[in-house]
C-alpha cells in the first residue's frame, strides 16, 4: 500500500512537471477588464477634477512579461482605468489623459489636479520559502499629485504590486497584482493625509458644484 501510494504521488509530481514544461506562450487581453478596488468613504469630494496623465512612454500597452513565455495586450488601459477607479470618490471629475492638459483645458475645466504615473511593466519573480520557491508576477510603479496651478507634488507615491503565489488565469494574476499595488497605494495615501491636504488647498477661482456623489471616469487615452 505504501509502494503504491508513493508511486502515484511520483505520477502527480511528473504530470505537473510536464504539464509547466508543455505550457504555450499565451497573451491576456486586458482591453475589456477592469477592477473596483476598495475605497475610503467620503463626505463631499474634494472640487477639482483629476486628470490623470498616462502617457505611452511611461506605461507599457502591449509588452512580454519578463522572465516569462507570456505577455500582455491592453495593460495601458487596464492600469489607468484601476487608479481612476481608486480616486474616482476623491475627486469632482475623473479623466484620463495621454498628455498633460493644456492652460485652454485647465481654464474651461475649472479647478483642477494633475496625476502622473508610471509603471515599468510585469515581471515574473522568485518568491522564496521555507520549503518552496514559487513564481510571482511583480510590478514597480509611480504615482504623483499636484494641484494644476502649482508644479510641486503634493504628494508622491512609489510601490511594489504582487500576485499571490497561485492563480487559475494570468488575467487573474494581473488582478491580484493589481489590488496588491492600489492596496499599497492608499495606504500611503491615508497615512499622508493627501485627501484632507488637498481640501486645505484655497481654490483657485469659482468652485464647481459638489453635489455629484459618482463622478465619471472620461478616459481619453
Amino acid at each position: 500500500m505504501t509502494h503504491r501510494r508513493h508511486l502515484s504521488l511520483l505520477v502527480v509530481i511528473a504530470s505537473a512537471l510536464l504539464g509547466s514544461c508543455a505550457a504555450l506562450p499565451y497573451t491576456a487581453d486586458l482591453s475589456a477588464r477592469e477592477i473596483r478596488p476598495p475605497t475610503m468613504l467620503t463626505s463631499s469630494p474634494i472640487p477639482r477634477t483629476l486628470f490623470i496623465v498616462v502617457r505611452p512612454d511611461r506605461v507599457p500597452d502591449d509588452f512580454s512579461i519578463r522572465d516569462s513565455p507570456h505577455s500582455i495586450r491592453s495593460f495601458r488601459g487596464y492600469f489607468a482605468r484601476a487608479i481612476a477607479s481608486t480616486l474616482r470618490d476623491y475627486f469632482l471629475d475623473v479623466r484620463i489623459v495621454p498628455s498633460p492638459p493644456s492652460a485652454a483645458q485647465l481654464a474651461t475645466t475649472g479647478p483642477s489636479a494633475i496625476a502622473d504615473v508610471r509603471s515599468d511593466g510585469i515581471e515574473n519573480r522568485d518568491l522564496p520559502t521555507a520549503s518552496y520557491t514559487y513564481r510571482v508576477l511583480r510590478m514597480q510603479w509611480a504615482f504623483a499629485i499636484r494641484p494644476a496651478e502649482s508644479d510641486d507634488y503634493l504628494f508622491s507615491y512609489g510601490g511594489i504590486g504582487t500576485s499571490d503565489h497561485a492563480y487559475q488565469t494570468l488575467e487573474a494574476g494581473v488582478e491580484q497584482l493589481m489590488l496588491s499595488a492600489i492596496a499599497g497605494f492608499l495606504e500611503g495615501w491615508t497615512e499622508q493625509q493627501v485627501f484632507r491636504a488637498f481640501r486645505a488647498l484655497p481654490t483657485p477661482g469659482s468652485a464647481a458644484p459638489t453635489g455629484a456623489e459618482t463622478p465619471d471616469i472620461v478616459d481619453a487615452i
